[in-house]
């Protein structure tokens, strides 16, 4: 390592993103350093980037809720016997909030892709990441929707990461975009 020492300059950037649309920014720096860019340029780009977004998750099940304290026993209880579906964003700072409550899962999953519809009817250029925990079922459904709205659109898809997924569990779908203008 020692012959490495002072010829390196690295680059620390905090996404403020979750899961694949993290991942995406990391595909965006290695695509970039492939075409040669500069670090300065890439940085730049990259923290565009991350700002240019929106991301939200769809909850199914609320017993991790209960469990890490985020959510009383009682309030878990009466939210699943009335079958809310938290809605969740991913915040300018990067952290994930409370956005919505909606009762059932396809409320639920048809109020994201809405979201995310009526903001990309506005852009010009865009991408749109896909995250689940073993929800095919949602995925496929919001799929379906933005083919509807954006044919041929431009998007990636991975399963939730282990860090959102330890919070959230089986269930979750989450749908996010990039402003590539």
């Amino acid at each position: 390592l020692s012959q490495y020492e002072g010829k390196i300059k690295a680059h620390v950037i905090d996404t403020k993103n979750a899961a694949i649309s993290e991942g995406f920014i990391s595909l965006e720096a290695l695509r970039l350093i492939k075409e040669g860019k500069k670090a300065e340029e890439i940085v730049a780009y990259l923290n565009k980037l991350k700002i240019n977004r929106k991301q939200y998750f769809m909850v199914d099940n609320l017993r991790l809720f209960v469990a890490n304290g985020r959510l009383s026993g009682a309030s878990g209880f009466i939210g699943s016997m009335f079958k809310i579906k938290p809605i969740l964003e991913v915040n300018d700072d990067g952290k994930i909030v409370p956005f919505k409550k909606i009762r059932t899962q396809k409320k639920a999953l048809t109020e994201m892709v809405e979201l995310v519809i009526e903001d990309l009817k506005k852009l010009d250029k865009f991408i749109v990441t896909y995250d689940t925990s073993d929800n095919l079922e949602g995925l496929n459904y919001i799929k379906e929707k933005m083919e509807e709205a954006f044919p041929g659109y431009d998007y990636i898809e991975a399963p939730i990461t282990p860090v959102i997924g330890c919070h959230t569990v089986i269930g979750t779908v989450g749908i996010a975009y990039f402003e590539l203008d």
